[in-house]
């Protein structure tokens, strides 16, 4: 029992020349025979998707082909209506749900028993979670990091620090996998 969603993807020559991905999902279910829903035109490679835990949704993030946003998108399985579709950019339409920054990439998604949508995007950066039925952001976990600027390790290789211009430091125990502290020196610098 349960519903298994498999993604096919493939590129597709255009009129110009260039080559666009097209991704559609193969739905199967124990009662009914497979189905192919096609996603959104303009979605470029999908990088992570899951079922809701009451099998009634599916998650599915990528990237727009022609912008470096991520799009996360919530589809009704029974229909193939889109329940949330929202660009992770920094804008007024993502501000009004609680978004305030942009992600350029998801790296994994997946729903919270609760039916949640847990989202980590921008290499591990940022995680976010979403009501994708009230269309918001409900929590952000962790601290953003800014783009290093520089960066150093130890001759051991167990600590590694990063600066981001502005006099924050952050070092990172490499051996625990985690940071370790977070700083600010008294004067801006590399």
């Amino acid at each position: 029992e349960g519903v298994l969603v498999n993604l096919h993807s493939e590129s597709v020559q255009q009129s110009d020349g260039f080559y666009a991905t097209r991704s559609w999902l193969e739905i199967v279910t124990p009662t009914a025979a497979a189905r192919r829903m096609d996603l959104t035109e303009g979605v470029g490679t999908i990088l992570t998707l899951d079922v809701s835990p009451n099998g009634r949704h599916v998650a599915y993030a990528g990237s727009l082909q022609d912008e470096w946003i991520a799009l996360v998108e919530v589809r009704d399985l029974a229909t193939s209506a889109v329940v949330f579709s929202q660009e992770l950019d920094r804008n007024p339409e993502s501000e009004k749900i609680g978004l305030n920054r942009t992600l350029f990439s998801v790296d994994r998604l997946a729903f919270s028993p609760s039916g949640a949508l847990i989202v980590v995007g921008a290499e591990g950066q940022d995680i976010l979670l979403f009501d994708p039925l009230q269309s918001r952001v409900t929590a952000s976990f962790g601290e953003r990091l800014a783009a290093g600027q520089a960066h150093a390790a130890t001759f051991d290789g167990n600590r590694y620090f990063v600066t981001d211009g502005t006099g924050q430091v952050w070092v990172w125990d490499l051996a625990a996998g985690r940071l370790e502290s977070r700083s600010r020196a008294s004067d801006s610098g590399y």
